[in-house]
This record gives C-alpha cells, structure tokens and sequence, in this order.
C-alpha cells in the first residue's frame, strides 16, 4: 500500500503545511477586510462629500430665495413711501388728498391718513406687485 510507502516526516511536513495555510488563509482575509475597509470608508466620505455638496446648493438657493422675496417687500414699503411722500407734497398745495390719485398705481381715496398703520399700505402696494402688468394697463 501506498500508506506504508511514507517518509517519517511526513506527519509533521503536513502538520506545517496546514498551519502554513491556515496562516496564509488568515492573512488573506485580513487583507481582504482592510481592503474592502478602505473601499467602504472611501465610499462614505465620497458619499458625505456629495450630499455635502448638494446640501449647500440647496442652503444657497433657500437663502436667495429668501432675499429675493425680502427684496420685494422692501420694494413694496419703497413704494408706499414714496406714494405718501407724494400725497404730502400734493396736500402742502392743494390743502387735503386728491380723491381717485392714480400716479403709482395705488388709487388714494378721501379717507387716507398718514398715521395709517404702514401694513395695510404695504399689503397695497405688495398686491400690487403681484398683479400682472396687462391688469395694470401697462
């Protein structure tokens, strides 16, 4: 038999190559793991990065938003402003508000006075902003 035919050794050469691949078993999966570590850390910050990225477009567009609708309120108290300042000048010569003023858009009727709160003249004026120019007879 083939069994009988083997060195002495060969017990302990097989011992040695078993642990020798256990060895090399246990190398490969260590490597395999820093690796695929390397890999998935790399992923997530290149994940975080674009999210990131995408996060502060968003925070960017939201903030220009938010100023361009400030913007046109401010707008919108500008005009009111000047509408009054314009009244003032027309009241110092004429002596009281002119009824049906259509100068800026904003009709003034006998009503108006200036210590009015400046919201209900602001909601005029920003109405005003939204409506279409062809309503306004432009």
């Amino acid at each position: 038999h083939w069994v009988h035919k083997l060195s002495e050794e060969c017990s302990s050469k097989l011992i040695l190559w078993l642990r020798k691949a256990v060895q090399d078993r246990h190398a490969l999966t260590s490597v395999a793991m820093v690796g695929a570590s390397a890999f998935l850390l790399k992923r997530w910050r290149e994940l975080h990065f674009v999210r990131a990225r995408k996060a502060m477009r968003q925070l960017v567009w939201y903030k220009a938003l938010f100023a361009a609708s400030h913007f046109r309120i401010m707008a919108a108290y500008l005009v009111e402003g000047r509408e009054r300042a314009r009244l003032a000048k027309k009241r110092a010569f004429h002596g009281n508000p002119v009824a049906g003023f259509h100068d800026s858009g904003v009709v003034v009727t006998r009503g108006w006075r200036p210590d009015e709160p400046i919201s209900e003249w602001a909601r005029a004026c920003i109405s005003k902003l939204h409506r279409s120019p062809a309503s306004r007879g432009r």
